[in-house]
């Protein structure tokens, strides 16, 4: 029974020496592997921080955007205020006010030139757009 069992030692140094060098050849395939993993990874960081700093100078130059546009749209709200109050002040702005809602009413062109003063060219004119703005699609539906 002590034969089964017993190895020649060259034999046993041989299959240990093979084991040794698969052992050690793989470990060195799995380094290789290794480092062109940490080179892809490395990469891959410089990359991703590049496009980190990317992202931060375009939410930094949206936000001056964003403060400019606010800035602006102030800005146009006071310019229209202050138009409408010069409109409002105007002497002639009263009688074209009248003969706009003359119009809307339903009265003639010569009963408005004649209610109002303005001549039939102006009359038809002011006819004219306010057809062209009960045409036009308001902003909400466009």
């Amino acid at each position: 029974m002590n034969q089964i069992f017993e190895v020649n030692p060259l034999l046993f140094i041989a299959i240990l020496g093979v084991f040794v060098f698969a052992n050690i050849a793989l470990t060195g395939i799995l380094f290789q592997r290794l480092r062109r993993e940490r080179g892809k990874n490395a990469e891959l960081f410089k990359r991703l921080n590049e496009l980190s700093w990317d992202i931060k100078g375009v939410y930094d130059s949206s936000k001056g955007v964003g403060k400019r546009l606010q800035t602006l749209e102030r800005r146009s709200k006071q310019l229209e205020e202050i138009q409408e109050q010069f409109t409002l002040k105007e002497p002639t702005h009263q009688t074209y006010q009248n003969a706009i809602r003359m119009i809307q009413s339903g009265d003639s062109i010569e009963k408005v030139s004649e209610s109002s003063g303005l001549s039939k060219g102006e009359i038809e004119l002011l006819s004219l757009l306010r057809k062209i703005e009960d045409n036009e699609p308001t902003r909400s539906e466009a």
